[in-house]
């Protein structure tokens, strides 16, 4: 039997989402991760975690979560609603790893590319 979000969340003791971002035990965790940076873009400082998985809600392993900057954090939020329209908010995290996939491939193209242009830029001189 599937277990709803809501329902993880009320066995949790608590009736938002808001309400368990706002507990002891999401606090404690959250702490872990603010001196690693965005996993997305590399940006040092704080993080807020987003959820790959609402499975273990309440429980949570490392492979749950992964640490994004607020930018990156709304941006990867942005691309789920758009792409999948349709599914609930915890199933469309579940795609989140492909987004974020996604999302890291285009910045390392960026930086190649620049890396690339910088080498032509020098070997002319």
């Amino acid at each position: 039997m599937n277990t709803t979000f809501g329902e993880k969340l009320r066995r949790f003791g608590v009736q938002t989402y808001f309400e368990y971002t706002q507990s002891g035990h999401w606090k404690t965790f959250v702490a872990k991760y603010h001196k690693h940076g965005c996993r997305a873009c590399g940006e040092p400082g704080f993080v807020q975690l987003h959820h790959v998985s609402y499975d273990r809600l309440g429980r949570e392993k490392p492979s749950d979560v992964i640490a994004l900057c607020p930018n990156c954090h709304e941006k990867v939020h942005r691309i789920l609603r758009k792409c999948y329209p349709n599914l609930s908010l915890d199933q469309q995290v579940k795609h989140s790893m492909h987004v974020l996939g996604l999302t890291q491939r285009t910045k390392a193209n960026k930086k190649r590319r620049h890396k690339k242009k910088t080498r032509s830029a020098t070997s002319r001189r």
